[in-house]
């Protein structure tokens, strides 16, 4: 099997990587900063946008009525 690269070990990038890696693929991933690295003004985290909860249920007017979607 091909090496696949990411770019980027936020959310995004390793959610991507553990999915190629799924598929039977190797992966590298490249980043400037990785989870467990100093904080740092550049880094949104691997936790960034993965812990949403909506609070919606089955009340449909909440996604029709959002100018956002």
């Amino acid at each position: 099997m091909p090496t696949v690269a990411v770019l980027g070990a936020g959310v995004v990038g390793l959610s991507t990587a553990i999915k190629i890696l799924d598929a039977g693929y190797d992966v590298v991933v490249i980043a400037q900063l990785f989870p467990g690295d100093p904080r740092d003004i550049r880094y949104t985290s691997n936790f960034a946008g993965a812990n949403h909860s909506s609070m919606a249920g089955d009340d449909k007017r909440q996604f029709s009525e959002c100018p956002c979607w």
